[in-house]
C-alpha cells in the first residue's frame, strides 16, 4: 500500500514500529529512499534514535497504539473463575505474578536469525524457571497467561506442557489461562497482579498500559526502547539471564519486591505514554 500511494503522490504514514539495532541493510536503503510524501512513526525513543541516523525527515516519535486497548468490562465464564481465583488469593495475601513464555522471542533472543528457528529444550528450561521461582517464596502464585496460542510458536502448548511437569508440591501455584483469552482480558488479568514476567512485548504493554511492572526477556533491541518510555530500562534480561534459572527468579523475586515503586513511576508516565499512543491517528482525526 505504502509503494502505491507513493507513486500516486499520496501523502502516507507508517504507524507506530520499532526498528532493530541489527536492522537489514536493504531494510535501511529502502527508508532513506522514501521521499518527503512518507510520515514516520517510531514507536519507542530507541527505535526513533536508530531512524533518525537514516532518515530524519518527517520522523516522530509515538507509543505503541496497543496502550489504548482497554481492559475487559464484561467477564466470560472462564474469566470469572480466573478473576474469582485471583481475588481469593489476595484476600490470603498471597504474591500474584503473571506469567507468560515466548517461543519465538526465545529463539530471536537466543540467537536465531529467521522466524521459524525454535530453542531445542525450551519446555525444560521454563519448567526449571517456573519451578525455582515458586520455589524461592511459598507465598508466590503464577498465573500463566497465554497471549498467542498459535502455532509453531504457541505459549499455550509451552505452559500446559510446563503445568503437566511441575512437581505435586508445587503445581498448585501455577494456575493456567491459556485458552478462550481475548487481549483485553489478558490486559485485564495482569492489572490484578503484582508483577509480569513475559517474553511477549505486547503482554508487556498490557501490564504497563495498567501501570502493572513487568520483567521482559529482551529480543531484537525492542524491549529496551519500549521500556525507555518508562525509564526503566533495567526491567529486563537477556538469554544468557533467562537461560539460568537460578539468576532468572532471583531478578524476578527482586522486581516483585519492588514493585510498590515500579507501580508509582508506572502511574507517574502512563498519561504521557498514552497520549503518545494517540499521536498515531493525529493525523486522520479530521477524516473521521
Amino acid at each position: 500500500m505504502l509503494e502505491v500511494a507513493l507513486k500516486l503522490g499520496v501523502d502516507a504514514t507508517i504507524l507506530g514500529f520499532s526498528y532493530s539495532d541489527k536492522a537489514n541493510p536493504d531494510s535501511m536503503a529502502y527508508l532513506s529512499r522514501l521521499g518527503p510524501n512518507v510520515t514516520k512513526y517510531a514507536r519507542d525513543p530507541l527505535s526513533f534514535e536508530r531512524l533518525r541516523r537514516i532518515c530524519s525527515d518527517r520522523l516522530e516519535l509515538v507509543a505503541d497504539t496497543a496502550f489504548l486497548l482497554r481492559p475487559s468490562d464484561s467477564l466470560s465464564e472462564q474469566m470469572a473463575v480466573l478473576t474469582g481465583k485471583i481475588a481469593e488469593l489476595r484476600t490470603q495475601g498471597k504474591k500474584i505474578i503473571a506469567f507468560n513464555a515466548n517461543p519465538l522471542g526465545a529463539a530471536m533472543s537466543a540467537g536465531a536469525k529467521r522466524g521459524n528457528e525454535s530453542v531445542s529444550g525450551l519446555d525444560s528450561l521454563v519448567q526449571r524457571n517456573v519451578e525455582s521461582i515458586l520455589r524461592s517464596d511459598p507465598a508466590i502464585h503464577l498465573i500463566a497467561i497465554s497471549h498467542d496460542p498459535r502455532e509453531p510458536h504457541s505459549d499455550a502448548r509451552v505452559l500446559e506442557d510446563v503445568a503437566a511437569s511441575l512437581p505435586a508440591d508445587i503445581s498448585a501455584r501455577f494456575v493456567l489461562a491459556t485458552r478462550g483469552i481475548s487481549a483485553r482480558d489478558v490486559k485485564l488479568l495482569c492489572s490484578m497482579t503484582d508483577l509480569v514476567v513475559t517474553g511477549r512485548m505486547h503482554m508487556g504493554i498490557a501490564a504497563l498500559g495498567t501501570a502493572t511492572p513487568c520483567y521482559f526477556l529482551d529480543f531484537q533491541g525492542k524491549v529496551r526502547g519500549l521500556l525507555r518510555h518508562f525509564e526503566i530500562e533495567e526491567m529486563c534480561c537477556d538469554w544468557a539471564t533467562y537461560s539460568s534459572p537460578e539468576l532468572y527468579s532471583e531478578q524476578v523475586t527482586r522486581f516483585l519486591k519492588e514493585s510498590p515503586h515500579y507501580k508509582e513511576k508506572l502511574a507517574a508516565r502512563l498519561p504521557s505514554i498514552k497520549q503518545l499512543a494517540a499521536k498515531n491517528f493525529e493525523r486522520f482525526k479530521d477524516q473521521v
